[in-house]
């Protein structure tokens, strides 16, 4: 019969040829990734002549600092109605049919630019709203902004 196998030996690879495999490995990825390599080294070229590396390590250097700074600020009183606007703001803008709020704040530039061209003394009179029913482009606007506001006085 066999012995029990009692102690289980690892099979121990020298150092030396450890050390050689790795560096195998290292030299195999670099050869294969050369061009990405080159291109992280003028990254870190350019950052570092902005200024902008120095700037980063600075910065996680001090990060319990600057964060510190940072949320004492934020606990004054002038940022609270933000801070509480901010979910339900971004929550609203995942609602907008942006297609249809552009085109719509176009419109409204190009009217605001006329309004501004306008004498501000000009006097409104029933036979001017009268002509303007009869100006197909001002026409199309006025039935365009009466059904905004049909369609903001019905209840879903």
């Amino acid at each position: 019969m066999a012995e029990n196998i009692r102690k289980i030996k690892r099979m121990e690879i020298p150092p030396e040829k450890q050390k050689a495999d790795d560096l195998a490995e290292v030299t195999d990825a670099i050869a294969e990734n050369k061009d990405v390599i080159i291109k992280a080294i003028r990254l870190m070229k350019v950052l570092d002549d902005a200024k902008i590396l120095d700037a980063s390590i600075g910065a996680v250097e001090s990060r319990g600092f600057i964060t510190g700074k940072f949320t004492k600020e934020l606990r004054k009183e002038q940022y609270t109605g933000v801070l509480n606007n901010l979910a339900p703001l971004v929550f609203m803008i995942g609602k907008l049919n942006v297609p249809n709020l552009q085109d719509m704040l176009e419109k409204v530039n190009k009217g605001l630019e006329n309004a501004n061209q306008a004498s501000p003394n000009q006097r409104t009179t029933v036979g001017s709203l009268v002509g303007l029913l009869k100006d197909e482009d001002a026409n199309k606007s006025i039935t365009y902004f009466l059904n905004i506001l049909k369609g903001m006085s019905r209840e879903d």
